[in-house]
């Protein structure tokens, strides 16, 4: 945090480095906003291992033929 002030503080530092400290002081002190992540769940992916499993054994013979 010592180092991000200094930047901060530094006069000869170019405000991109002084901006970028800045963002990582309020981070640290804030926290990150929250952000939303939007999940496709098909499925497959809702189904147990073993339902998985049988799935798979099926399209395998399906292949094979």
């Amino acid at each position: 945090m010592n180092t991000l002030k200094v930047a901060m503080a530094d006069p000869k530092a170019p405000w991109s480095a002084k901006i970028t400290a800045a963002i990582a002081v309020l981070d640290r002190g804030w926290g990150k906003p929250t952000q939303a992540v939007e999940a496709n769940v098909s499925v497959f992916d809702r189904m147990t291992d073993d339902e998985q499993r049988v799935l798979l054994a099926a399209f395998r013979a399906l292949q094979s033929d």
